[in-house]
């Protein structure tokens, strides 16, 4: 009873202290890199009572973060954001990475940590993820902070090591350093922390340099800010102007060119290869129906079929743009068409598939 009693007197007032050293951290972040993103987040966690029972509680902790990107809802990134879950893997592969001088700043912000720490302050460098990263991208990434914090007079430990790390109460204040981050893994890296180290109860400040948010997250941001989700209306703007590229006979109705594009019209299979990556996988058949545009499409190579309709004229440009944003967003190829509609354009055009009759 007297050890539960003395670890519950260890987090008396310590949510206040952390809750209080959030806003200093936060100034730290800002004021060392002022371009840098920063999210805050409350953490659940256990922790026990003087009479020996286990209360649930939570906690704020501010994560700062030198680049993001998410896993989700990539088919309504822009480009330029999806780009950056596409440079994954060459983290991974280390291939690219972050330069010495983004590091030295890190190091600033934890010395900057280390003035408001009455006590040791050790630096927790994160060594694994849910992406199953290898040992040797981390000590890659890693290798030149580790030299700059074993330099000084601050505590370094891998996160790998903590189960065998025993808490002699001194440390009073734990920085995390996290390359890639979900927000999953965030929360879960904290709990187990200030549980593990209960007769410290340090205050925390995390760091990461790569961030991913959660969908909630990205849609969030795509409501306030540009270049994160494409918007319905600039979507189908974008495909109504890649349609009016297209040299077309007044013959043809304006759905002539998106059912070239991925269709059953002439040539159709040619152009398919210019911008699907499995163009066998993708089939589109029109259908005849009196106010509507409509068809049916496969993406499983013609095994299955949805019907798609929307009210609407073939004739009529904007209607025939909505149609093939719908068509195309439901077979999951936009932003295939979106990165490779310049080659299509010009193939088409080239051969003036559609100019004569």
């Amino acid at each position: 009873m007297q050890k539960l009693y003395e670890k519950s007197k260890a987090y008396e007032g310590w949510e206040n202290r952390q809750n209080d050293f959030s806003s200093v951290y936060w100034h730290i972040l800002k004021d060392v890199r002022p371009n840098d993103g920063r999210f805050v987040y409350n953490v659940s966690y256990t922790k026990p009572t003087c009479r020996g029972a286990l209360t649930e509680s939570t906690f704020k902790v501010w994560q700062g973060f030198c680049k993001s990107f998410s896993s989700h809802l990539l088919e309504e990134q822009e480009d330029k954001y999806k780009a950056e879950y596409d440079s994954i893997s060459e983290f991974e592969s280390s291939t690219r990475y972050f330069l010495d001088s983004v590091y030295d700043q890190i190091f600033e912000i934890i010395s900057k940590f280390e003035e408001f720490v009455e006590g040791d302050l050790c630096v927790i460098l994160i060594d694994g993820c849910k992406r199953n990263w290898s040992e040797s991208t981390y000590d890659f990434h890693y290798s030149y902070i580790r030299e700059l914090i074993d330099n000084s007079d601050i505590e370094r430990l891998n996160f790998s090591e903590i189960p065998v790390v025993t808490d002699n109460g001194n440390i009073r204040g734990i920085f995390i350093l996290d390359f890639i981050t979900s927000n999953e893994e965030l929360t879960t890296n904290c709990k187990l922390l200030i549980e593990h180290f209960n007769k410290s109860v340090p205050i925390i400040g995390y760091y990461s340099l790569i961030k991913e948010y959660d969908e909630m997250e990205l849609r969030e941001l795509a409501k306030n800010h540009e270049g994160y989700i494409c918007s319905k209306k600039n979507d189908i703007e974008f495909i109504k102007n890649c349609i009016l590229q297209i040299d077309k006979h007044s013959f043809f109705s304006y759905l002539a060119i998106p059912n070239t594009w991925i269709g059953e019209a002439a040539h159709a299979e040619e152009t398919k290869e210019l911008w699907l990556d499995d163009p066998d996988e993708y089939y589109f058949k029109t259908n005849d129906k009196e106010g509507f545009i409509s068809g049916e499409y496969s993406i499983d190579g013609g095994k299955t079929y949805n019907t798609i309709s929307i009210e609407g004229d073939r004739l009529d440009v904007d209607d025939v743009a909505k149609f093939t944003y719908s068509l195309f967003k439901n077979m999951g190829v936009l932003s295939q068409f979106k990165n490779n509609y310049t080659e299509v354009i010009e193939f088409m055009n080239d051969r003036g598939m559609l100019a004569c009759h």
